[in-house]
């Protein structure tokens, strides 16, 4: 069985609150809301149980939009 198919989902609103990169990574922050927290805790739980490694730094809701990415730049 699938480990996530066990997590009830109830469709919750998000917000963007930020954007922002780290050298060539681009990231959208998502506003913190009980609903991600819980979310994101049931999940890590879940995984932890199945013994399913993950990245286990503190949750930081966002959406990677770019990764590994080179913009050039335009000549005048």
């Amino acid at each position: 069985m699938d480990v996530l198919e066990g997590i009830r989902f109830v469709p919750f609103t998000i917000r963007l609150n930020q954007v922002g990169c780290f050298d060539d990574l681009w990231w959208a922050g998502i506003a913190e809301s009980d609903a991600l927290k819980n979310l994101a805790s049931r999940v890590r739980r879940a995984l932890a149980e199945a013994d399913i490694p993950y990245d286990k730094k503190r949750f930081k809701p966002h959406i990677t939009l770019l990764r590994r990415t080179v913009i050039p730049r335009r000549s005048r």
